[in-house]
């Protein structure tokens, strides 16, 4: 939960790609529902397509409360072809990226020279913040990233790719091939 300018209460939910670290969908709502859960991971899958898996934690917006695990935010999810899992109750590292991620979000919203006043003004703020997040350069001290096929060998100096030294696997024309979490539809 995040605060408009006046005090009032704001949820924000992120949707976050693990393995990438994507921000695909940064939204704001007034409060923390099934139906807002909803409507942000459809923002997500709308601008990155639909993702294979969503890890959530087990709050009342994401596990459908008494419905449990049958709430909007569920069948939002069987809809878009998306199994969710869960996190285990009380261990909040299972979504720790998506956890320091809610810190660094709260901290540069914290840095704004305009705090937002309305849930439209902070949708706006949020939506800046998702450029500037998924725009970002890379840090000068990281590896460049790796060239399709290659891997980096045991010899291999830091922050160095060199051409895979195994063929690549070979798999039957006929098996189905990998679907990225955020594949375009």
């Amino acid at each position: 939960m995040v605060k408009l300018c006046d005090g009032t209460p704001a949820a924000v939910f992120d949707v976050l790609d693990d393995c990438t670290r994507l921000l695909a969908a940064c939204t704001a709502a007034p409060a923390e529902t099934g139906r807002d859960a909803a409507a942000a991971i459809r923002a997500a899958a709308a601008a990155r397509g639909a993702p294979g898996l969503i890890l959530c934690d087990n709050g009342t917006a994401f596990s459908g409360g008494a419905a449990r695990g049958q709430g909007e935010f569920a069948r939002t999810a069987a809809a878009l072809g998306s199994r969710i899992i869960r996190s285990s109750p009380y261990h909040p590292q299972t979504c720790g990226k998506v956890e320091r991620h809610h810190q660094t979000l709260k901290a540069w919203l914290a840095r704004q020279p305009r705090q937002p006043v309305t849930l439209a003004e902070l949708q706006d703020t949020l939506d800046a913040y998702r450029d500037y997040y998924n725009s970002r350069t890379t840090p000068p001290s990281a590896p460049p990233p790796a060239e399709p096929g290659t891997t980096p060998g045991p010899s291999a100096a830091p922050g160095s790719f060199p051409a895979r030294t195994t063929p690549p696997s070979t798999s039957s024309p006929s098996a189905p091939a990998a679907r990225s979490p955020w594949a375009p539809t």
